[in-house]
Formats: C-alpha cells, structure tokens, sequence
C-alpha cells in the first residue's frame, strides 16, 4: 500500500530536488550557509538572507558576512567531520542594536581529496541575544541577592551597637544628665541608624508599614520637592494615568524611593535637561520581552517610568547597578546605596526594575509594583492610647549580644522590673522549670545561633501558654509566624529606644493582664 504523496513529495517531482532542498533549509529555525573550501558562498536560506541584511560590523560592512568570513572560522584545523564546532560571536544590527549569534559550523568531506580541495563548511548561525540579555539578568540577580545577604548581616550587626549607643544616651538624659555632648552623640546614632536603614532596604529586610495608596497622588504630592532638588535648568514632566489602578507600598519608602531616582537624574544633567515621571496599568502575561525583569510574575502591575536625558551610563556602570557602595560620584557626593535602596525597597514590596540607558542620550528607570484589590487601610498606632512605662514582676530576657543585653536589662530594671537575662537559648531553657510560675513575660532577639526566639517561645508556651513575648530584632522578613496571629505577640525592631521597649512590653502585658 502506497501512502498519499505529501507536499514536499510534489514539490521534489514537480520542481526538482534543488528546490526540494531550499524549501526544507528555508524551514530551519537558523540561519544556514553553506561554504565551499575556499571560502565561496554557494547556498544560504531565507533566514541566512535576513541576517545578512540586518547587520553591520563597525565599518558599515555585512556584519554576518564579516564574521563567517574570518580566518578563524574557516581555520580547517579546528573543525571535526564527526561533529559541529561552536563559536559564539557579536556584531550590530543596522539599527546599531547589539547581536549575539551562536555558530555552529560543520566540515563535510567527500570520500576522496583533502579538504582544501573538496571540504564544504556548513554553518547554522542562530541570534541568542535575547538568551543573554536574560542570562545576564538572572547573574546580576543572583550577585545582587549575595550582596543583599551580606549587607543584611552587617546591618544587623550595627544595629546592635546602636541600640546600645541609643538606648544608654536615653537612659542617661532620663537620670537628669543633660551634656551637649549627649547631643552630638545622639546625632551620629541618627546618622547611623539612617544609613544602616538603606542597607536594610538594599536587603529586603527592613521593617515596612505598607498602605493602600495611589502613585499619581504620591507623584503629585512629591512634585513641588522634585522641583526645588532638579533645578530650573532642567524641566520636569509629569504623565499621569486616570483611573491608575492602587498599590499596596509603605508611602515613606515610595518617596524615598522616588527622590533617589530624582537625585541620580538631577546629577546626570549638569547641563539642564528633561526629567519625566510617567505612571500607567499594565498587565504582564509572563514574557520576558521587551527589558521586563524575569523574576517578575504575570499579572496586574502600575509601572512608573522616570527618564531622564542626561549623560547615561556604559556596559560597565550598568553591570554594577544594584551593588551597594558602587557609585560613580565624587568622593563626598553619594554613598552608592542610592539604587541599591530603591532595588531592595521594590523588591520587598513585591515589585521589581528595570534600568536602560545609553551614553551621551539618557536613563529610563521603570519600576513595576503590584495592584492591589485592598480598598483602604487603618493606622492603629495613631488610635493607641500612650502606654505606662512603669511596670512590676519578672521578665525573662535572652539576647545574645552583650551590649543590648546590658542596656534592655538597665531599662527594665530601672522601670521597676526584676530582670532575669541570659545570653543563648540553652541557658533559658535550663531553668524554666523553676522560672515558669512567677515570669510574666519574655524578652527575647529573633536570630540568636542553634535556636530562633520564635522556636523558645513555643518551648516555653508548652508550659506558659499564655505568656507575653516581645520580640526584638533587625530581621524582619520571614522572621515571626506568629505576627498578626497571636495578640500577646509584640515586634520591637532594632535600633530601639529605651522608651520603646518599655512601651512595648506594656502593651504585651495589657492583654493577658
């Protein structure tokens, strides 16, 4: 039995097997040539024809043509019949557009005759661009979340020396001490605390107060501030969208956010320029095209755009973006946690970025955060009552840094509290037994080695179920399941202040009484 002739079959009786042979090499996914032993083109398909066209070299020659016609490529030495070698090449579209082609090139011989004399080249060339630009992407991610990891511990670790600092000036000013040099320290405290706050917001791991809010208001409310930073030599548009969908973000980040990027356009243009702030919906269906950051997930964002036309930023500058301590300012001028602040701060917000610039024609950075369906919010800190600091019965503190330790057992002392302190988990297990009648509350840092405070906690619950807990860290994120959950449970975020803790404390008790 014969099976129905097919349309390649027609195709080979009607027009021959030359034709038969084009339309299937047209069909390819790469761009094919064929090359005879002295380097003449003697075949390539419709897609090979297309590259051709499109690319440039540096000279304004075929930049395809250029590449397959080096000697490298055609060095006989280095290509094996039994199977392709590999070569990764750039050259330019005609737009000046960067192109990445991977070349696969594969000798084949006649069964007699050295290949000078007989050996065809064949080389399927295929654009990666697209694959690298991702790959990239994905590397500057992962480099970016090791440096996060490393920026969130040195964090954590200034922030206990600045509770510490913070905690014994307040200590002293509330004993009647009243020196200016009290002053100039607490200055500093503040400084540090500002600074060590962008490396928590470069790490994801800051504390936020997110609020349903929309970005054309924060826009609108900002603008007079953008102007008076950018200058009069430079204009400053604003797109606004109607109907822009609301976002769930702390509003004080998104400012800080928003005026970093306004100070890094504002020192791209020293000569004046534009400075557009542009926000719109978008709906993402999961396509990295188009410079959309690959972490990003489908669905509905609001996208704001700020582009500027200044200077713009080289390969070199834009490998490093995201990177704390990198900037490119005069000594004095920047700390570079400027974009590694607004990298974190998205990102913990459940957003992401882009960057694009080119050299000599501007920046464009889009920021996409996600919409919310919350319809509004409530602030209960605004309603609560102010808490006594005053306060009697045993608390249990663990902390494993000596210098919190020594200052949080100072303040609970001195507001009237027997303090009971260890410094690792193992020695306040040891003695609950003997301890669990007569605490009334736990004191206790979130990441401490071998064993979490949330995990010594339910230890101590086991026995106490009903026990306070007042958690104190410079961890936020992930940290404490039973945030939100449990009403006895209060979160105290490193640096704090003496006032805070007791405040804290207070309202953890009010609700077992």
């Amino acid at each position: 039995m014969t099976a129905p002739a097919s349309a390649w079959g027609e195709l080979a009786r009607e027009e021959g097997p030359a034709a038969w042979l084009s339309a299937l090499l047209d069909a390819s996914p790469d761009a094919l040539l064929v090359y005879g032993p002295r380097g003449e083109l003697l075949h390539r398909n419709a897609l090979a024809e297309s590259l051709l066209a499109q690319t440039t070299d540096e000279q304004g020659r075929p930049g395809l043509q250029a590449l397959l016609s080096s000697t490298d490529i055609f060095d006989a030495g280095r290509f094996d019949a039994n199977g392709p070698s590999v070569a990764m090449r750039r050259t330019l579209s005609k737009a000046g557009r960067p192109l990445t082609l991977e070349l696969r090139i594969r000798r084949l011989e006649r069964p007699a005759g050295p290949l000078a004399e007989s050996g065809l080249l064949v080389v399927a060339a295929r654009d990666v661009s697209a694959h690298t630009v991702l790959e990239r992407q994905l590397q500057q991610n992962r480099r970016v979340e090791t440096m996060g990891r490393l920026a969130g511990g040195i964090a954590h670790d200034f922030n206990n020396l600045l509770t510490s600092m913070m905690g014994n000036v307040e200590l002293l000013r509330m004993r009647g001490h009243d020196l200016p040099e009290l002053d100039e320290v607490q200055t500093a405290v503040d400084r540090a605390t500002e600074l060590t706050g962008q490396l928590l917001a470069f790490s994801r791991s800051q504390e936020l107060e997110p609020q349903v809010m929309d970005l054309d208001q924060a826009i609108a409310e900002s603008s007079r501030l953008v102007a008076r930073l950018i200058g009069a030599d430079v204009e400053v548009r604003v797109e606004r969208t109607h109907g822009l969908w609301p976002v769930c973000a702390d509003p004080g980040q998104v400012q800080q956010v928003l005026m970093n990027l306004v100070l890094n356009a504002r020192d791209a243009m020293p000569e004046g320029g534009t400075l557009t702030l542009r926000t719109r919906n978008i709906v993402l269906d999961g396509d990295p095209a188009g410079g959309i950051p690959p972490g990003l997930a489908p669905g509905e964002y609001v996208l704001v755009t700020v582009e500027d036309t200044g200077e713009g930023m080289d390969a070199e500058t834009m490998a490093r973006l995201g990177e704390p301590f990198f900037t490119t300012k005069p000594p004095g001028k920047g700390t570079g946690l400027g974009l590694a602040t607004v990298f974190g701060i998205v990102r913990q917000s459940g957003g992401d970025l882009a960057v694009d610039s080119v050299m000599g024609a501007g920046t464009r950075v889009r920021l996409w955060l996600p919409r919310t369906t919350r319809t509004g919010t409530t602030d209960e800190n605004e309603a609560a009552p102010a808490r006594p600091v005053r306060g009697s019965g045993t608390v249990l503190l663990l902390e494993d840094d000596e210098l919190v330790r020594r200052f949080a057992a100072r303040t609970l002392a001195e507001a009237g509290y027997e303090v009971i302190d260890h410094a690792s988990p193992a020695a306040a297990l040891e003695g609950w037994a003997q301890l669990s009648h007569r605490v009334r509350a736990l004191v206790t840092d979130i990441v401490m080695p071998v064993m979490s405070g949330p995990a010594v906690a339910a230890r101590l619950r086991e026995s106490a179920p009903d026990l306070p807990v007042v958690y104190i860290s410079g961890y936020v994120e992930g940290s404490v399941d039973d945030r939100g959950r449990l009403p006895e449970i209060e979160v105290l975020a490193k640096p704090f202040s003496a006032q805070a803790l007791l405040e804290r404390l207070a309202g953890a008790l009010s609700i077992t009484g």
